[in-house]
């Protein structure tokens, strides 16, 4: 039986698959070693030859590098959908991007957000919530209407937003 598998090409042991690292794999998607080994044993039971053993590998690890990529892309756009539903929510209660009222809700909701996060700890509790962006952008009108009127009370009376020569009423 040993002969008859080598004659059609089965390597003697498993670790002579030879697989290596392979190079499509995106960063995201960790290298496991001890994936390929177990493959490699469960090939050679099989009696795969080598060719055999990587085009199914090769198959395996190109099927999970598009899932991946796909999963990306449906968080993209998800992310986008999501980014533009929340900022029209604040447009039709702020006003217009560009507008003064829209500008200084922003700027109220920044200095509470880095105000009050000094270790980081909101933010990343923001983050894992789905509510930050990558950006640093909160992806939820209610949390930055929160923000900004929180801002608001704390500091209306500095008179001055940063950036910004206009004075604000008290």
């Amino acid at each position: 039986v040993a002969e008859f598998r080598k004659k059609l090409g089965v390597p003697p042991t498993e670790a002579d698959y030879g697989f290596k690292v392979p190079t499509t794999l995106p960063p995201e998607i960790p290298y496991d070693g001890e994936r390929d080994k177990a493959f490699a044993k469960a090939a050679h039971d099989a009696g795969l030859t080598t060719k055999q053993a990587s085009a199914i590998r090769d198959w395996a690890i190109q099927n999970e590098v598009d899932g991946f990529n796909g999963q990306v892309e449906g968080l993209k756009t998800t992310l986008a959908e999501t980014i533009k539903t929340e900022t029209a929510r604040l447009v039709q209660e702020w006003g217009p991007q560009t507008g003064e009222t829209f500008k200084a809700n922003v700027e109220f909701a920044d200095r509470f957000f880095t105000s009050v996060d000094k270790k980081g700890e909101l933010k990343a509790a923001i983050q894992k919530a789905g509510w930050l962006g990558p950006k640093g952008e909160i992806l939820n009108s209610a949390l930055a209407t929160a923000f900004a009127d929180a801002g608001r009370a704390l500091y209306q009376e500095d008179g001055q937003l940063r950036g910004s020569a206009d004075q604000l009423s008290n």
